[in-house]
């Protein structure tokens, strides 16, 4: 099922991170916490009717080619920033999105993420519940192992994925409460910060659930809130088509960020959002044709049809 509404939060998300990275402001940083909580809502929706192996190929198909596109933009640009060689390293922890590791787009450390939860999701339909007692392992290796996959999957922004997953369980009601809290809390915690929860932070600070209260926990009320108003949202046609291009937008607005004009952070995002729309268009959607134009048999062994994500 496609929701319109999912669409519009994404627009959201993207315009955040975009400004984000134009002005600093802090609180901006939220729309990735949003992208995280709409994934495992998505992903609540797209597993039941898959296999393990056809949810990961699904999976990777949606993540890898548009992001190695972005990449392949990134590193043509470079050409024209002097003293910028091609660090040999980098790129293959770019193409391999190596944990800890510089990767050409900085924003792909939120795809290991994404790609970590997949293959929970995965582990998940392979064994049913008892997979989420990897989390409690994975938080006890965390204090011995910060690096790589483990320390992924231990940490609060993971988390966030599950709240999503609980959002597709609700029932659609009381999406004017759920709003309202969600900006309540955005605004109370992004002004006052966890810290303000006392004893409290003992527990937190050192599970680095922070983020996950500050950001994770309005971000999943924003969803519910706007799954509640699906109708409405459903005509708001300009926020749909920029959310149908957050990925693009997301991949692609940091690849040219040293060309745009430093303190004009209202044209800068404009350009960044028409230019990841022309992506978009020129790129994220002719792979998806490209999957789509292959013969039937080889289309559901290597690269199945998938849900928005």
């Amino acid at each position: 099922m496609r929701f319109q509404s999912i669409q519009v939060l994404r627009a959201l998300a993207v315009t955040m991170v975009v400004v984000f990275h134009f002005t600093s402001i802090e609180v901006l940083q939220a729309g990735v916490d949003l992208f995280f909580v709409i994934s495992g809502f998505i992903m609540a929706h797209a597993m039941p009717d898959k296999t393990p192996a056809s949810f990961l190929r699904a999976r990777f198909h949606r993540i890898v080619p548009t992001y190695y596109a972005a990449t392949a933009l990134a590193l043509t640009l470079l050409i024209f920033l002097p003293g910028r060689p091609l660090e040999w390293q980098r790129l293959i922890d770019s193409l391999l999105l190596t944990p800890n590791a510089p990767h050409y787009l900085p924003q792909a450390w939120t795809l290991i993420y994404e790609l970590v939860f997949y293959t929970g999701c995965a582990l998940y339909m392979v064994v049913g519940k008892r997979a989420l007692l990897a989390l409690p392992a994975a938080w006890l290796l965390a204090h011995f192992v910060t690096n790589g996959y483990v320390g992924i999957a231990a940490s609060g922004l993971f988390l966030e994925f599950l709240l999503g997953v609980g959002i597709a369980k609700l029932p659609q009601k009381g999406g004017k409460t759920a709003l309202m809290l969600s900006v309540a809390c955005f605004a109370i915690l992004s002004l006052t910060g966890v810290a303000s929860l006392g004893p409290a932070t003992i527990v937190i600070n050192p599970l680095g659930f922070e983020r996950l209260i500050e950001w994770g926990m309005p971000a999943a009320l924003l969803l519910h809130g706007a799954l509640c108003h699906e109708r409405q949202l459903s005509r708001w046609r300009i926020p749909i088509l920029f959310g149908n291009a957050s990925y693009s937008i997301y991949l692609t607005h940091w690849a040219f960020i040293a060309f745009l004009e430093p303190g004009l952070w209202l044209l800068d995002t404009y350009t960044a959002m028409l230019f990841g729309l022309t992506f978009y268009f020129l790129v994220e959607r002719p792979l998806t044709r490209l999957r789509l134009q292959l013969p039937l048999g080889w289309r559901r062994r290597l690269l199945p049809a998938t849900d928005e994500a």
